[in-house]
């Protein structure tokens, strides 16, 4: 269990990270992007909560796991599993409309469709194994090894949708 929350908990600080720095990037693209997906809300403001909440959880969780303060990193996953299903939950309303929408999450310009959803369902899958974690590596090699499985999902998260897009993966009819 110590590796699976070590992994995840880096994983969550490497997803955050890359996407509020992309966001940060381009505000005004992200920005147009959040008009797209909610026209209601109030773009640049609602933007702007996304991105703090980003940098939120990535501190959270980053600075827990340097103080080693368990409370620290739960709370981070706690966060950042509500927010996966807040965007889940967007995502899903975009589809249900219809709608062409771009996911400008970490700077792409990708069209949100059905596996869009892969993405926040892992890092609720994540936050949920931090939250209930409370094994954590005891040796450094653990920690390395838990850090290459964290980027590496990280890796798959990005690499899926592209995938999908560029017609090498068809799962949709």
């Amino acid at each position: 269990m110590a590796f699976a929350t070590a992994a995840a908990a880096l994983y969550l600080v490497t997803c955050f990270t890359l996407a509020a720095a992309a966001k940060f990037r381009d505000f005004a693209m992200f920005a147009a992007t959040v008009a797209e997906i909610a026209p209601q809300l109030p773009a640049r403001g609602t933007a702007g909560i996304v991105v703090a909440v980003e940098c939120l959880v990535a501190l959270t969780i980053g600075g827990g796991l340097i103080m080693g303060s368990n409370t620290c990193v739960a709370a981070g996953g706690a966060v950042a599993a509500a927010s996966a299903v807040l965007f889940a939950g967007a995502i899903v309303i975009v589809l249900r409309r219809g709608d062409v929408a771009a996911c400008n999450c970490f700077g792409g310009n990708e069209a949100i469709g059905p596996v869009s959803l892969f993405g926040p369902a892992l890092v609720a899958i994540a936050g949920l194994f931090v939250v209930v974690g409370d094994a954590w590596p005891s040796s450094p090699a653990v920690w390395v090894v838990s850090s290459a499985a964290g980027v590496y999902l990280m890796i798959a998260q990005r690499l899926l949708p592209l995938l999908h897009s560029s017609n090498y993966v068809s799962w949709y009819p």
